[in-house]
């Protein structure tokens, strides 16, 4: 029993770990990592998935609010490379929280009450 415990217990530095915010610096670099993905290249897993885990859940949240609207035709992988360029174009913006540059590319794009 104690082994389970043992055991148990040494991942959760691990998991802690994944929960930690980053920095808008690092979200770039997560979202070359999947642009290497997108190019069938070598990529890092946890990197690409963090990246598009992240921009899916803060574009859920958004589109439910009705803060961010799109056709029918749309596909997520639009959410993921407007972020990605919006961090690409503009590299000022990697020193924002990673949830502001989201929030910010998506709502300057995608926004509904965008004319």
């Amino acid at each position: 029993m104690f082994k389970f415990f043992a055991m148990a217990f040494a991942f959760i530095p691990l998991c802690s770990c994944a929960t930690q915010p980053i920095s808008g610096e690092t979200f770039y670099m997560d979202y070359l990592e999947y642009q290497k993905l997108q190019a069938g290249n070598d990529y890092s897993v946890p990197d690409v998935f963090y990246y598009i885990g992240y921009v899916k859940g803060i574009s859920e949240t958004l589109m439910v609010s009705n803060v961010i609207c799109v056709s029918g035709d749309f596909r997520l992988g639009q959410f993921y490379d407007t972020v990605g360029l919006a961090m690409k174009n503009n590299p000022k913006v990697r020193s924002d929280r990673p949830v502001d540059i989201v929030a910010g590319a998506l709502v300057n794009n995608y926004g509904c009450n965008k004319k």
